[in-house]
């Protein structure tokens, strides 16, 4: 009784009226708090900036974990790592899990996972089944390695890009859950675009501008879609990223990162100042959606009280 009332893992969202909106989670590789606006005063992502000033914006923002392995399950799961070992690899891996693909399937949407990466990278593909997704999409169900980095998988213009067809050929609702990969170490960009973006002080800074481009012409391409008006959009990093700030560097900073939920019709704007993490990004979404079923999850809708908070 004073765990449930201390820390709830039980919500219910009673007076919502259910909206069918789409929902598409981009989780975007070692996004820092600190290359966003958020962070300095002229941020190296100008897409996301600029997407950051027409969402719901939660500035006050954390991961749950420093490995994409540990994020991946936090953001769709509501499951901060809370373990020595990442729940994906763990003996707890097979047991049904809330998610957004184990909530949403039962309300009738299509749903799937992206990731263009080497299919197994990180057991994703196995865990995403586990979790519900219904499809899986990376490497080799993109079957074109002319657009291969080299070392993880594909580059994210065209994957990003290939999400979107994919996506024109679900029956609405459908949540997609999509993770994009080129801002990860060694920090490449393809060679049409080496001398497009200016280089830092940041090893990681041209690939950081080469996911925030093709982040753009995602939205772009999207933007001209049916489903796009109908379509709540969620973008997170998966974890920070390196830095050469002693705040950035430090036990807080390296685990700031944007949030944001963005609706095309302009019906979610502002900020979020209260203390939010990824597990949060779950119940979030689900409240923000009128979802009126008892479901679990170890995080807070941005309505429930964050006094005591993983």
């Amino acid at each position: 009784e004073t765990a449930d009332r201390l820390f709830p893992t039980q919500h219910h969202y009673k007076n919502g009226e259910f909206k069918k909106r789409n929902v598409v989670v981009l989780i975007l590789e070692s996004f820092s708090k600190e290359y966003t606006s958020l962070g300095r005063n002229k941020g190296i992502t100008p897409f996301l900036d600029s997407l950051m000033r027409h969402s719901l914006l939660c500035d006050n923002a954390y991961s749950n974990g420093t490995k994409s392995i540990e994020g991946i399950p936090a953001i769709l799961s509501s499951l901060p790592s809370l373990m020595e070992n990442p729940f994906v690899n763990s003996l707890y891996a097979n047991n049904y899990q809330t998610s957004f693909a184990s909530l949403l399937n039962q309300e009738g949407y299509q749903t799937a996972f992206f990731h263009g990466g080497i299919n197994g990278t990180m057991n994703f593909d196995n865990w995403a089944a586990l979790a519900g997704y219904q499809r899986y999409f990376g490497r080799n169900e993109y079957m074109n390695d002319d657009e291969f980095d080299g070392y993880w998988g594909i580059w994210d213009e065209p994957f990003l890009q290939y999400s979107i067809q994919k996506m024109n050929e679900f029956k609405e609702p459908f949540h997609s859950a999509i993770f994009t990969l080129s801002s990860h170490h060694p920090y490449f960009v393809p060679k049409q675009y080496k001398n497009k973006f200016p280089k830092g002080e940041l090893e990681n800074e041209q690939s950081i501008r080469y996911a925030d481009f093709a982040l753009r012409q995602f939205f772009a391409t999207a933007s001209k879609m049916p489903w796009y008006q109908n379509t709540l959009f969620v973008l997170t990093a998966d974890h920070a990223g390196i830095s050469g700030d002693p705040f950035y560097s430090n036990p807080v900073g390296n685990l700031s990162i944007p949030i944001l939920f963005y609706q095309p019709d302009g019906g979610l704007k502002g900020r979020f100042g209260k203390v939010f993490s990824q597990s949060d990004i779950l119940p979030s979404t689900l409240e923000l959606l009128g979802y009126n079923k008892a479901f679990f999850a170890f995080g807070k809708s941005m309505a429930e009280n964050h006094d005591h908070h993983c």
